[in-house]
């Protein structure tokens, strides 16, 4: 066997442990990014179901990052704006100050509600 041939093999056999190295991470992050998207889809599904409406957007802020912006809002006048640097955390910061913004008006209507109602 010439040494070309020998470099050759080691070559071939380089590229496959680099190619069988790296797969994992590559469908890791592929999985990892189908998750994300189909969480926030649900997110924004289940927002759409109780009548509000959103949009989104993504800027690059000042410092070079991505940042995200998800506004929801209803016809009755209620607005929630959330910025976070991924999509899904945006997504559910909207969900988490939708959530508590109802219990909280939930529990002033019973603090006011009186013994006639």
């Amino acid at each position: 066997m010439c040494a070309c041939a020998t470099v050759r093999t080691y070559e071939i056999k380089m590229r496959f442990a680099i190619a069988n190295a790296l797969a994992p991470l590559t469908r890791n992050t592929d999985d990892q990014m189908a998750a994300h998207r189909k969480y926030w889809e649900i997110i924004a599904d289940n927002l759409k179901k109780a009548g509000w409406s959103y949009g989104y957007v993504s800027a690059v802020g000042s410092q070079r990052r991505t940042i995200w912006i998800v506004d929801a809002h209803r016809d009755d006048g209620k607005r929630f704006v959330v910025r976070a640097d991924e999509k899904l955390t945006a997504f559910l910061e909207l969900e988490s100050a939708i959530r508590g913004c109802r219990n909280v008006l939930t529990s002033r209507r019973d603090f006011f509600r009186t013994g006639n109602e």
